[in-house]
């Protein structure tokens, strides 16, 4: 029903809606179509329709232009028992609808009562729980969290101030990674520090630790267990009993590349830095990476783009190299490097590694000694070596040979094999950086 003038009634023959005119014929003419045309107050199928049987839209068939008055009068004829029957069940707050609100929401409070409130909420939070797909948070905010979570459990439970300083390298391994919960992986590559060193600078600058970086290693040299955030943190996990890493004895000697500014442009699309230490199995992945990504590579052939002529220095009339020579040429770029683990500890030599030198001189009064040089090199402590050296009954010590940089055990006698014995079994030296064994004596035939 809809007004012209003050309420008056207007007849449709199909109503779905029961409402007032919010403007006259002649507002709605001025208005141009804009603004609001009705007050709806109700609408078939609505929370009032649900009071009674459910209202049958009337089925009016085709247009009767002919006789309009007669078709109203069927309508009326086939609806006047759906409205008797509703009338009936229509409770007497009816009556007391203010239609003067607005709001549709407010008929509903007052004429419908609390059991069906309580049944529509419980059937709307069924199917809103249905339709609702459980929200699934960003991986990377989710990595960041877990790898802080494991930094300050280390921290705080793992961690002793005896243990330090202590590189960084063997803090991520032995400390960060065990503190992970079982069915979590931290993986600093999938957060947005990308870097080991990235993080633990920012760590460095909230105060929890101090490092320093010498010749491009990292080392925490101290942990502040008193700061706020290591002694709120709260343990989600039940604890488990620390494992003691397994330390080898065994020296693991690898050749490794540092990134210099030559090839920077490339390896920093990676997330590399200058002084970052790489080994040659990942520098190769980054340059096949980049040839692919660059439309460079031809099968085996690689084509030289500016920016790889100009790291590799090759001629001006050369446009392509063999894929494997580009990869070396690239690597000749970078310096030169070894690293030494033994025991935990890693070490990093720029250049030729020299090898343990052992070599049998002369003293006063003939007795001959055996020097050995070199150690540091490997991680071996000169002065636990020469206690092992002690063990076969012969005086060792430690001094300084004229000509090296690093100081010599020196045992009495020639004991060339005990000492390349002792290299190759307890610290699995390779034969290759052990010099001198032809020094041994001979055997008597």
């Amino acid at each position: 029903m809809l007004r012209e003038k003050e309420y008056s009634l207007i007849l449709l023959q199909a109503a779905v809606a029961v409402g007032v005119t919010a403007l006259s014929s002649e507002d709605m003419y001025m208005a141009a179509g804009h603004g609001k045309c009705v007050e709806v107050f109700h609408v078939i199928g609505d929370m009032l329709c649900q009071l009674g049987k459910p209202p049958l839209r009337p089925d009016l068939g085709l247009p009767n232009a002919d006789n309009p008055t007669n078709t109203l009068e069927d309508i009326e004829s086939i609806n006047r028992e759906e409205i008797v029957e509703q009338s009936e069940i229509l409770p007497d707050t009816l009556d007391e609808l203010d239609l003067s609100e607005s709001s549709s929401d407010v008929v509903k409070d007052e004429i419908i009562s609390k059991e069906h409130i309580e049944e529509d909420v419980e059937t709307e939070d069924v199917q809103i729980s249905n339709i609702v797909e459980p929200e699934v948070g960003d991986p990377v905010e989710e990595m960041d969290r877990l790898l802080e979570y494991c930094f300050l459990k280390a921290c705080k439970m793992t961690v002793k101030s005896s243990d330090l300083p202590m590189l960084s390298s063997n803090f991520f391994k032995n400390h960060l990674l065990a503190a992970c919960p079982p069915d979590k992986n931290v993986d600093v590559k999938k957060s947005r520090y990308k870097k080991l060193s990235v993080f633990l600078a920012e760590m460095k600058a909230k105060g929890i630790i101090n490092t320093s970086i010498t010749k491009g290693v990292e080392t925490l040299l101290s942990i502040k267990f008193d700061h706020p955030l290591v002694r709120k943190l709260v343990v989600t996990e039940e604890p488990v009993a620390a494992v003691e890493p397994v330390v080898s004895n065994s020296a693991v000697v690898s050749e490794c590349y540092r990134v210099t500014a030559d090839v920077l442009p490339v390896l920093s699309k990676f997330g590399y830095e200058k002084g970052d230490v790489m080994k040659r199995a990942d520098i190769r992945k980054c340059f096949t990476e980049y040839a692919k990504v660059e439309g460079l590579q031809d099968g085996k052939t690689l084509k030289l783009n500016p920016q790889l002529a100009g790291i590799m220095r090759t001629k001006a009339h050369q446009e392509t190299v063999t894929m494997e020579d580009g990869i070396n040429k690239f690597v000749g770029r970078m310096t030169h490097m070894h690293e030494v683990t033994l025991a935990g500890n890693t070490l990093l030599h720029t250049g030729k590694l020299e090898p343990i030198d052992m070599r049998v001189t002369v003293r006063s009064g003939g007795k001959k000694v055996t020097l050995v040089n070199n150690l540091e090199t490997f991680g071996i402590n000169p002065k636990e070596f020469s206690k092992e050296c002690q063990s076969i009954g012969a005086s060792a010590t430690i001094t300084d040979d004229p000509g090296k940089k690093t100081p010599s055990v020196l045992v009495q006698g020639n004991q060339i094999l005990y000492v390349y014995k002792l290299l190759t079994e307890k610290y699995q030296i390779k034969k290759t950086y052990i010099r001198g064994l032809e020094f041994a004596p001979k055997k008597k035939k």
